[in-house]
């Protein structure tokens, strides 16, 4: 799985662009995420983690029509792209999968995982960890394939990882050298 371990290292703050505007999400745990995800609740995700008179800035600017709700729904996912060190769709699936299943939930009680205090990307790393501990070669990738497989609606800008293109446009440049 995609994972950029630096997100786990401290509980971030995190920039968004809303409108040409640059709004600071405070610091906040994997608990924060985690409810806003379960809730779907895409602007309060934006919305409960910015300060008051920001948050009047956003609310002007869709009043005014200058911001629309998919432009904040956008920006919360970039913003849990960050937070979770991997792709959004496959942090919203991982948070579910561990709201779902007892046993993986069983595991992160069991291992001290409190997600009032951890950064969201260890809660995410934490539970993937779990999925795959005792999985084989096959099993790891059918899990990989399933947790980073797309949702329909996905833009190609969404989807562009800049460097897995970087690393497949090597790989097929060393590939022709040979």
């Amino acid at each position: 799985m995609k994972f950029d371990a630096r997100a786990a290292l401290s509980v971030w703050p995190v920039d968004v662009v809303l409108g040409g505007s640059v709004f600071k999400i405070g610091p906040q745990p994997a608990l924060y995420w985690i409810l806003h995800i379960l809730d779907d609740d895409m602007f309060g995700l934006i919305a409960d983690g910015i300060s008051s008179e920001d948050y009047d800035r956003i609310e002007d600017a869709l009043l005014y029509g200058n911001l629309s709700m998919d432009d904040c729904v956008k920006a919360s996912r970039e913003a849990m792209a960050v937070v979770s060190g991997t792709y959004w769709w496959s942090a919203v699936k991982l948070v579910a999968t561990a709201n779902q299943r007892a046993d993986v939930y069983g595991e992160l009680c069991l291992a001290r995982v409190d997600p009032g205090h951890v950064p969201f990307a260890a809660y995410v790393s934490s539970v993937y960890t779990i999925l795959v501990r005792n999985a084989d070669d096959k099993q790891r990738r059918k899990i990989n394939m399933e947790i980073e497989s797309i949702p329909p609606g996905v833009s190609i800008m969404e989807r562009y990882d800049p460097d897995v293109a970087a690393d497949n446009f090597e790989a097929f440049m060393a590939s022709r050298n040979k």
